[in-house]
């Protein structure tokens, strides 16, 4: 077992699991479990392996899709921000979304 620290805006999660994915499902865990959460998350999130900071070895991940894709941002919410944040009209950010969800679909499995 690994200890592992996620942080995004003003949340810092630390967890021991096997490996990355399995800590990023506790974090995932985490704020499902605590709604309030949610106003302390940014963008994104950055994981790295507690002891190795130093080593680079910190991986992201893009808050808004995974959120969405977990039932915890509303798609109302969560295509005006991908609009936002890339400048997209509506369907871009739509169809931006969707692509990207389905890609971070993964953190919800096994929770």
């Amino acid at each position: 077992m690994k200890r592992f620290l996620i942080v995004s805006k003003d949340y810092r999660f630390s967890t021991v699991a096997h490996d990355r994915r399995e800590a990023w499902r506790r974090f995932f865990s985490s704020i499902r479990d605590d709604d309030s959460l949610l106003s302390k998350i940014g963008q994104l999130a950055m994981l790295v392996e507690e002891g190795k900071e130093e080593e680079g070895q910190h991986v992201g991940m893009r808050m808004v899709p995974a959120l969405y894709k977990g039932g915890l941002l509303p798609k109302e919410a969560a295509v005006a921000n991908v609009a936002t944040v890339t400048g997209a009209n509506e369907a871009e950010a739509q169809t931006m979304l969707m692509r990207l969800a389905a890609k971070d679909s993964w953190v919800w499995e096994a929770i």
